[in-house]
């Protein structure tokens, strides 16, 4: 289960490591995340987790990497940073959502870089590389 941060799509290895050095360089301290919403987007058929109050420090984190990913030549969607955890891809019909009122929290120490491949129908997400963040 992952958060997508920044999406940075096809990259030469090159801009990989030149990422990865600039993202090594990022000093935040780590934060709580609390799960409390959940939803349907019906037009791309996807059922996620959310937050109703993203925690200051993943909007900074996450606003740090798509900077540094869009001055490094990834395309970043001008669309407004909405954190979720996406549950069910291609949900054709609706799925009956948690009722409101339920709150899962976790900390939040450490964010990784993740390689995303496309095979036999589905995403699979191999780690490449991780960063501690700050106590």
């Amino acid at each position: 289960m992952h958060l997508t941060l920044a999406f940075l799509g096809e990259v030469s290895a090159e801009k990989e490591k030149a990422l990865s050095l600039l993202a090594g360089r990022i000093r935040q301290p780590g934060f709580t995340l609390t799960l409390d919403d959940a939803g349907q987007w019906l037009r791309s058929r996807v059922v996620w987790l959310g937050m109703r109050q993203p925690p200051r420090g993943l909007i900074q984190l996450a606003n740090m990497l798509r900077s540094q990913a869009a001055r490094s030549g990834c395309f970043q969607s001008n669309r407004p940073f909405h954190p979720h955890i996406t549950l069910l891809r291609d949900a054709s019909e609706a799925v009956t959502i948690p009722p409101p009122g339920f709150n899962w929290s976790y900390a939040v120490t450490e964010f990784t870089l993740y390689a995303s491949s496309f095979a036999r129908g589905r995403t699979r997400y191999t780690p490449l590389k991780r960063w501690a963040l700050t106590q």
